[in-house]
């Protein structure tokens, strides 16, 4: 699935390095849009850096994967409402 990402990277403290980041990921093939972000995170050293990022990445996966668990049940509830339906139309 290919995707794009926007970032928009606020700073909240110069001295004391703190900042938020909007995300928003854009799915190119479906055109779904999905938003994440940090309010106030520390960037004082590299590892603080990546973790903003992972972070984000965390959030994008969780909502991922509840959607994927919402399309599985609304899946097998239509399958299952078909099927009934279909079966009390036989006499």
């Amino acid at each position: 699935m290919a995707a794009t990402w926007d970032v928009k990277i606020t700073v909240l403290d110069v001295a004391a390095r703190r900042l938020s980041v909007a995300a928003t990921r854009t799915d190119s093939i479906t055109g779904q849009i999905w938003n994440f972000g940090i309010l106030d995170g520390i960037i004082a050293t590299a590892q603080q850096k990546q973790d903003m990022i992972d972070n984000i990445w965390s959030q994008w996966q969780a909502a991922d994967a509840r959607e994927k668990q919402i399309m599985t049940i609304l899946g097998q509830l239509e399958t299952q409402a078909k099927q009934t339906l279909e079966a009390k139309e036989i006499p």
